[in-house]
């Protein structure tokens, strides 16, 4: 009896383990397996690849599609397709999964001195005629009207 019992079981599983399917979806460049690759069956059924690229499905699909960011995806038909395959993915050109940037902190520096060219600017900016300095000097009070007057006239004639 127990016999009996222990070989409906191994069949029982048997049956089930024949009902999935189950594949490994890799680098076609590298061979190395892809985590996350999503995989669409034609009867709406959806799955993501595990860290080792590997995936089950029920042996019910006509096609499915695997598909991921950074490779072009890849249809296939159920005809195409036994147990255990391996499915490589061409990857996308241009694509950039991941960068990693080393460097140093940069100190910030504030440098106050000035060179000559630097000096020699600043004084040429500061000599010279300057009308709205008049304007600054005739707007002051307690000025002398003498000195108002003089740079009025100043400024109209200029």
């Amino acid at each position: 009896m127990k016999q009996t019992i222990a070989l409906i079981f191994l069949l029982l599983t048997a049956l089930s383990a024949q009902a999935q399917l189950e594949a490994v979806v890799a680098n076609m460049e590298t061979g190395v397996p892809i985590r996350d690759a999503v995989i669409y069956t034609t009867e709406g059924v959806d799955t993501l690849t595990k860290w080792d690229g590997t995936f089950c499905l029920k042996d019910t699909f006509q096609r499915f599609t695997v598909s991921h960011p950074a490779f072009i995806g890849r249809v296939v038909d159920a005809g195409d397709f036994h147990n255990g395959d391996t499915i490589k993915l061409i990857p996308k050109e241009g694509y950039i999964g991941e960068v990693t940037v080393w460097g140093k902190k940069r100190k910030i520096e504030f440098d106050m001195k000035t060179n000559s060219v630097d000096a020699q600017l600043q004084r040429s900016t500061l000599q010279g005629f300057n009308p709205l300095g008049l304007l600054q000097l005739i707007g002051k009070k307690g000025g002398s009207s003498k000195k108002r007057n003089k740079l009025k006239e100043v400024l109209d004639n200029y």
